[in-house]
């Protein structure tokens, strides 16, 4: 439910050295930018029982009443007896057969624990009567407003009932609904029947009938009306079924309703199965593949499948088949029950009048938005640019570039060895040609959608090709394309997803046998050799080709975003003819943040290195709104896509500031619009998504204005859980901060490049506290950060901070990067307790040249250019104190028993539910080294079950643990969730060291004990703070009924560590446990571990710096002009600058005898980096130069001279003994290099 709110005043504060003028009240009123008219859907019902509407509804045996709320007024259901009992209303009429509908209510009831509510239809289409649910099913608790939403697809046939009704699975519990809205979209009028061209009963015979694979016959044992059906037996694959040329029935450009049914009785068939529904159709000597509709089928029962299609105009034969859901049989074993023997029965076809859709052309066109900045473009399939498809028309006037999503991959051009089939291609090229875009090549060597025969040896199928083979196949594969294409083709995806989920690169595991086939050729320790020369390859086609690398993920993950880079990298050391890297960029309009894409453009775009024109290009870009694969299907309401646009807007100017830096050359979107994207069914069948710019009508979304222009939409309003606790304003930053989550003020509503802004925050009963990172290296004295305040009498407040601010309550310092503010600012007549909710913005002001602000930056309120509206600012939501806990030093032995040294380690509980009531709870001792993180539980668990084969479904712990704290949105390359059951069987998740993890357990009387050992990936160092969980999972009869955690009560722990809480390492034995609390200030400013993974290696790759041991290092960072102060210097992001004589230090310093690297911002280096003369090195966490022998987290190991720089080729190390370190320093062992043994230990035999 949304409540009104009271309109604020606008009040300015402006602070400068002193306080200077006083407080104003605006007289001018603030205009409310309304959303625009969404004219995609069209409303079938929407009560929100404001006005007595309630006689339209019926309680289905309930007692229906029209009350008051807190919330307003709303409807409520009593005396129910039956669970379908409640709100019901007759939509008969409204609701047609053949269209999707979108439904939307609001529910509560009073009292305690948690019910299940849900939308359904009471319904009779076609003369069959049914209750279809038109919602998800929703966990409600008690006394809290729930929305429930899902899309619900009516099948087609005449509707002579529908009346939906909302139900809760507890048959007498009273509960309100509010808010019930159903819309449905306009021109999605059900098709208008006209003729049926094509039935088929089987009752004389198989009428032309065939099998794709396995026999047909014709069957009377089973029929779905008459007396005959056809049966297909003898199926090997999931695409084995009976199939029908209809080419001499259907008309090209015509669209027809296709309706079949199935049924299967098979004894190796599941209880349901999914069938489709699938097309056939020939483009000359190609075919596409489309799926017309799907249905899931009981055993034993005949289901009906139906769908519609329009036949491409430029068809020249078209086919209906009937399939199992695709699998490919070359790289999955085909379990029996795809295999299973099915019946169709009562096929029919009738041509249909489909309202034709049409683009928005009152619009700006984005290609010329953008222009400025970068071609834009999308994806396309053959039909999409029919003469006859509206699309065509609608990705000319919008789009300047395109790229094939499917018909250039190696299946659909050489679909067997030889073969080449081209007519697809050529539609597109000849397309991009003809209009004068822009055109991506889309993609030669992949490990999908590529044919089996490519890696099976040419005589028999059963054995691998070999190395010589496979280069040749691929070769004359890149090679005929490349040529057929040479000079119309713009960019090309040579290589496509190369890199590993799990570490280095795709392998069989990930179902690709390029590097386990070919292997390393040139004997450099590497097996890329492949990708090397799949570029030398396409670079001998076509020299004038700018040829890409492309993959996913590495914008949310820095392993993948490191892994690709050193690959590249290293390939370009080489001589390798890599002209850019393609960041795919399916993401979420929940993460990653627009400040990762922006560090994974700017990492990938320092390869300018070897090449000034080297580039990076965005190749793939949707933007689901959905978190995961485990959310539902939910409605894209006017909040949804608010958020969404204003995410997309954060991205957009991310890659315009990049595009300006000469680093970012093309942007591109998969899908053109929400009619035809992939994320339709995936990764959750029947799962609809909105993920791009224009809705599934054509016309532009929020999402298009966000880039566009933001004023004509609504303001998304950001909502950040800020922590209770009173940090210390001073010459030093409070340690408090550290166990804070920043949030970015980065959305530009002036320029498209200049300061932007790291935020912490937090709250006590007085006080707004404020950490700001200032990114400004441009020093003007119009600098200024704006703090937009509610101070609960109506007022907008504005506080004004410049670089020269310096009082008791706010303190201004210089740093390497820009400077930073603590600012302590007064809540006025705010009520503050947890729970207390207060508008809050920030706009930050770069005064760049010639006294003149060129650019700002706004946290939320993107729609006001000058002065923030209160109405368009963020939420700050009071929340409790976060949690931090003292973890005592000491090494226990890891055996499931409780050694004397747990006697002193402090203990937290699992106190904090996630899910269910009554279940297990642990009690959580912690220890560490400078290696490992320890934990021991204590579970109280009577009933002990893992019979479920999803280990988080077992009785369990899992432990979270982010090492350098940093509370990412999603896991960075140093977050790992650790689990264990009771009976010692290990899982987890993200970034997880598995060979180095050890644990024990041990069944108690009343439980079991986990004692586990957590590898670090730096060292640790005393009064470092790391992100800690603790959690237990609680099973029965193989379902997991109850979650208990330390700390993070969202449930959402396994995918993001914002939430988790804190454990600083403390040096004493007999310190106390902080609890629950914050840290005391003081000054030694220890931050956390930087670098997260230790892979080997990336340029500049240790951004963010760590703690430093050196009792001498002084956290005070300035006086009171602003003037940086001597020392060491810590920012909010846990970097540490050593400033001497005013300026932070770049290069080598020698510190109390200890070697430490900072880079040219000053940031002191942790993990792998290089130095200005290209040396490698390895810093540990605290800063210091490594010598010797280390080991990285995939077991490889490096050797560091005594100078500290990494050695290559023939090392003797300090034992005398002789080894053999490649190019990447990584060391050899059982291999032979110049004619050397090397063994298993890497040492040469001699």
């Amino acid at each position: 439910m949304f409540t009104k709110k009271k309109k604020l005043k606008l009040m300015s504060l402006v602070i400068t050295g002193s306080l200077l003028g006083g407080m104003y009240t605006s007289t001018n009123s603030i205009p409310v930018q309304a959303a625009t008219e969404d004219t995609s859907s069209v409303v079938v019902v929407n009560s929100t029982f404001e006005a007595d509407d309630t006689t339209i509804w019926d309680g289905s045996g309930a007692i229906l009443e029209r009350v008051t709320t807190g919330a307003g007024v709303c409807l409520k259901a009593t005396g129910r007896t039956q669970g379908y009992m409640g709100p019901k209303i007759d939509l008969t009429g409204k609701i047609q057969g053949g269209k999707t509908y979108e439904t939307s209510v609001w529910v509560k009831f009073d009292g305690a624990g948690t019910k299940k509510f849900k939308v359904t239809l009471d319904n009779m289409i076609g003369g069959t009567q049914g209750y279809n649910q038109m919602t998800n099913q929703v966990d409600v608790q008690a006394n809290t407003w729930t929305q429930i939403t899902g899309t619900f697809n009516c099948p087609a046939g005449e509707v002579t009932k529908a009346k939906p009704y909302v139900e809760c699975d507890d048959a007498t519990t009273d509960f309100y609904i509010d808010d019930f809205k159903i819309t449905t979209e306009a021109g999605n009028d059900a098709p208008e029947v006209t003729d049926t061209v094509y039935t088929q009963s089987f009752e004389e015979g198989l009428g032309g009938w065939a099998a794709r694979g396995g026999e047909i016959s014709q069957d009377p044992s089973q029929k779905q009306e008459g007396s005959n059906s056809l049966k297909i037996s003898g199926r090997t694959k999931t695409w084995e079924g009976p199939i029908k040329d209809l080419t001499s029935v259907l008309e090209k450009g015509e669209s027809y309703h296709f309706s079949a049914y199935v049924m299967y009785n098979d004894e190796n068939g599941l209880d349901s199965q999914e069938f489709h529904l699938q097309t056939q159709i020939k483009n000359g000597d190609s075919s596409d593949y489309q799926t017309i509709g799907k249905g899931t089928a009981k055993k034993g029962e005949w289901t009906k499948i139906e769908g519609d299609y329009t036949v491409p105009s430029g068809a020249t034969g078209f086919s209906i088949y009937i399939e199992l859901p695709y699998k490919d049989d070359a790289t999955t074993t085909i379990p029996a029950s795809d295999k299973i023997n099915f019946y169709l029965d009562n096929v029919v076809v009738t041509k249909t009048v489909v309202v034709k859709k049409e683009y928005q052309k009152d619009i700006p066109q984005l290609k010329d938005v953008l222009s400025q900045y970068f071609p834009f473009g999308t994806s396309v399939n053959p039909s999409e640019i029919d003469e006859n498809n509206v699309h065509s028309d609608f990705i000319k006037y919008q789009y300047g570039a395109i790229v094939p999503d499917n018909c250039m991959k190696p299946e659909s051009v050489q679909p067997t060895e030889g073969n080449f089939t081209f007519d697809d291609a050529d539609k597109i090229v000849n397309f991009a040609n003809d209009n004068n875009m822009i055109l991506r090549g889309h993609t030669l060597v992949w490990h999908s959608q590529v044919p089996a025969w490519f890696f099976q040896d040419k005589d028999d199928s059963s054995k691998p090709a070999s190395r010589e083979l496979l280069l040749q196949r691929m070769k004359t594969h890149i090679q005929t394309v490349m040529g057929r294409y040479k000079g119309r083709v713009n960019y090309w995806d040579v290589v496509n997803e190369v890199i590993s989920d799990k570490s280095g690169l795709r392998g069989q595991d990930e179902n690709s046998k390029w590097k386990s086939i070919i292997g390393d050729v040139d004997g450099d320790g590497y097996d890329d050799d492949y990708i090397r020369l799949a570029f030398e390859y396409a670079h001998e086609a076509d020299p004038d080709a700018k040829l890409i690398i492309n993959d996913y993920g590495t914008e949310g993950s820095s392993r993948k975003r490191d892994d690709l880079y050193n690959l590249v990298d290293r390939l370009l050391a080489k001589g390798t003819p890599i002209d850019g890297i393609g960041i795919q960029s399916h993401i979420s309009m929940y993460s990653p943040s627009a400040e990762q894409i922006k560090e994974t453009i700017e990492k990938f775009a320092s390869l300018k290195k070897y090449n000034p024109d080297f580039t990076v290009q965005v190749t793939e870009l949707d933007m689901s709104i959905y978190s995961g694969d485990n959310e539902g299907t939910k409605t894209p309401t006017e909040d949804i896509l608010a958020q969404q646009a204003a995410q997309y807007k954060k991205i957009f100017d991310v890659y315009k500031e990049q595009a300006e830096k000469g680093n970012l050359s093309l942007v591109m979107m998969w899908g053109n619009s929400d009619d035809n994207t992939w994320l339709d069914d995936f990764p959750v069948k029947g799962r609809k998504d909105a993920p791009l710019l224009f809705d599934r009508n054509l016309k532009a979304k929020p999402g298009y204005w966000g880039i566009v222009d933001p004023s004509k939409i609504a303001v998304f309003k950001q909502k950040v859980n800020i922590a209770n606790g009173t940090p210390v304003i001073g010459s030093s930053v409070d340690k408090k901060w550290m166990t804070v989550k920043p949030f970015d003020v980065n959305s530009f509503v002036k320029g498209s490049s200049g300061a932007t802004a790291k935020v912490k925050t937090m709250w006590d009963e007085n006080n707004l506290y404020v950490l700001a990172d200032v990114s400004d290296t441009t020093v003007g004295d119009k600098d200024t950060v704006d703090v937009f305040v509610n101070n609960g009498a109506g007022e907008y407040v504005k506080y004004s901070i410049n670089r020269s601010t310096n009082t008791d309550a706010i303190k201004v310092t210089s740093t390497s990067t820009g400077y930073q503010i603590q600012a302590k600012i007064p809540l006025g007549d705010i009520k503050a307790a947890v729970g207390t909710k207060i508008v809050f913005d920030m706009k930050i002001n770069d005064n760049a040249s010639n006294g003149e602000i060129t650019s700002s930056v706004v946290w939320n309120d993107y729609a006001s250019v000058d002065t923030l509206s209160p109405e368009n600012g963020g939420i700050l939501a009071f929340a409790k104190e976060s949690k931090l806990s003292e973890t005592k030093k000491g090494t226990p032995n890891i055996d499931g028993k409780i050694d004397e040294i747990w006697n002193t380690a402090n203990v937290i509980n699992t106190d904090v539910s996630v899910q269910g009531t009554d279940a297990a709870k642990a009690k959580v001792r912690t220890l560490w080294d400078k290696d490992y993180i320890y934990a021991l539980y204590e579970v109280a668990d009577s009933n002990l079950d893992k019979s479920s084969v999803n280990a988080y479904e077992q009785d369990s712990v899992e432990t979270f643990i982010d090492e350098n704290n940093a509370r990412a949105s999603s896991y960075d390359n140093d977050d790992a969730q650790y689990r264990v059951n009771y009976d010692n069987e290990q899982s987890g998740g993200g970034n997880r060291i598995t060979d180095k993890f050890k644990s024990a357990t041990t069944k108690t009387d009343n439980g079991y004990i986990v004692e586990i050992a957590i590898p670090l990936k730096n060292e640790a160092v005393a009064n470092q703070i790391i992100g800690f969980d603790a959690q237990v999972n609680d099973a029965a009869d193989g379902v997991r009924n109850g979650v208990n955690i330390w700390c993070d009560a969202s449930g959402q722990t396994w995918s993001t560590t914002s939430n988790i809480g804190n454990i600083m390492l403390v040096d004493s034995t007999d310190g106390g446990n902080t609890g629950n609390s914050g840290s005391n200030s003081g000054n030694t400013g220890t931050g956390n571990s930087s670098t997260g993974s230790s892979n080997h290696h990336s340029s500049n790759s240790s951004s963010s710096s760590s703690s430093n041991e050196s009792e001498s290092q002084n956290t005070s960072t300035s006086n009171n002009n602003g003037v940086a102060k001597e020392g060491w210097s810590l920012d909010v992001n846990n970097n540490w600058t050593l400033i001497e004589n005013g300026k932070p230090v770049t290069g080598w310093k020698l510190v109390d005898n200890k070697w430490y690297l900072m880079n040219q911002d000053g940031k002191m280096q942790t993990g792998w980096a290089q130095d200005t003369n290209g040396k490698w090195y390895f810093l540990k966490n605290s800063g210091e130069m490594q010598i010797g022998w280390i080991q990285d987290t995939n077991g490889k190991w490096y050797l560091l001279k005594n100078s500290g720089e990494m050695a290559i080729g023939w090392t003797q190390d300090a034992d005398g003994k002789w080894y053999f370190l490649n190019s990447s320093g990584e060391m050899l062992y059982n291999a032979t290099v110049d004619g050397y043994t090397l063994g298993s230990d890497g040492v040469w035999i001699q």
